[in-house]
């Protein structure tokens, strides 16, 4: 097991890629989901276990047990979050793949529009998906057969300059799709590990969830899948 130093190094790369928002999910006792960027757009924990094992860089992660949600909104958050142009980088793990339940690891949505990103395990078992929703115009990129049992990254990219929605998994792209619509309102809702606060709720657990303001390129996130 490597040194808490090789978690903090692995936020420095992060950090130096310039994020919205950083939540490492490596907090303690608190009930506040620490921005690490220091833009201090916190989120608020609900029945999540801390402390949990890690990636391997000596780091730890958030537990959720299907009843646990992190509530990430803020106003400063939807000033600054633009759906046409973003990425989202995190890590996970979950012990089932064949519960046939929808479980989401990370939701931001307009009620104004119904505009939405999410990433979600699927219903269907064994099946891990990005989906789009932009100007009433859905796209979804998946990966299935997908069932590991150790901990991945999911990374994807949203751009319109470029008409592309990225699903990456372990630093690969392995789905893409075109014919995106047009982003509208700012996010009125935004969660780790669920939809909502009820709904839709991630059994496993998260750490490094990590917002830009743009997508990021393929090498880059092919490099953040090394934790050294």
């Amino acid at each position: 097991m490597r040194s808490a130093q090789w978690n903090v190094q692995y936020i420095q790369r992060l950090l130096a890629l310039d994020p919205i928002a950083l939540w490492a999910l490596n907090d303690k006792t608190d009930t506040t989901a620490w921005d690490a960027s220091r833009n201090w757009r916190n989120g608020v924990h609900a029945n999540v276990a801390l402390g949990q094992p890690g990636i391997g860089d000596g780091g730890t992660s958030a537990g959720y047990d299907g009843t646990a949600t992190t509530n990430i909104f803020s106003p400063s958050l939807s000033a600054v979050y633009n759906g046409a142009e973003t990425t989202l980088v995190m890590w996970a793990i979950t012990t089932d793949w064949t519960d046939g339940a929808e479980r989401k690891l990370f939701n931001v949505n307009s009620i104004v529009n119904n505009d939405f990103l999410f990433v979600r395990k699927s219903p269907f078992n064994n099946r891990v998906d990005a989906a789009l929703k932009s100007g009433g115009v859905t796209k979804i990129a998946s990966e299935t057969p997908y069932s590991p049992t150790e901990f991945f990254m999911l990374a994807c990219t949203v751009s319109e300059t470029n008409d592309e929605l990225i699903l990456y998994l372990d630093g690969v792209e392995v789905d893409s799709v075109a014919g995106l619509g047009i982003w509208g309102a700012p996010i009125t809702a935004a969660f780790i590990g669920a939809l909502n606060a009820v709904t839709h709720r991630w059994d496993g657990c998260i750490t490094l969830c990590t917002l830009f303001d743009r997508a990021l390129p393929p090498a880059t996130i092919a490099d953040l899948y090394r934790i050294q």
